[in-house]
């Protein structure tokens, strides 16, 4: 049986300092106004899903491109960010990045079979 998101992040707070990759990590929530109990300071940055989604298809585009190589690490900076201040696309890269490290982590609490590999 899978484990809930606040299981989880109890098992976070509980082994947290016992394996490396947790001591430093910051876990991002979905939803602000969910109440995680005793861990609402471990979840305490915010995902923004609505501009993952809004931003979706050329994170889809983006991420396709990067794959069959049609466009260099140059090309990439530019489309991300416009005169040192990050786009749209690159704010919505960067939750979905959030997103995806907070799941990890919860997943590597979760499953021992997980850590091993």
């Amino acid at each position: 049986m899978r484990l809930s998101l606040a299981a989880k992040l109890e098992s976070f707070a509980h082994h947290a300092n016992q394996l490396p990759l947790c001591r430093s990590a910051r876990l991002f929530r979905v939803d602000k106004t969910a109440d995680y109990g005793p861990f609402n300071g471990v979840a305490e940055g915010i995902i923004n899903t609505k501009l993952i989604i809004e931003n979706w298809e050329d994170l889809i585009r983006l991420a396709g491109s990067l794959k069959l190589g049609h466009l260099k690490a140059a090309g990439v900076m530019r489309i991300l960010q416009v005169r040192d201040r990050p786009t749209t696309l690159a704010r919505a890269l960067m939750h979905l990045g959030r997103l995806i490290k907070t799941l990890h982590i919860l997943n590597y609490i979760d499953d021992a079979q997980f850590r091993r590999s």
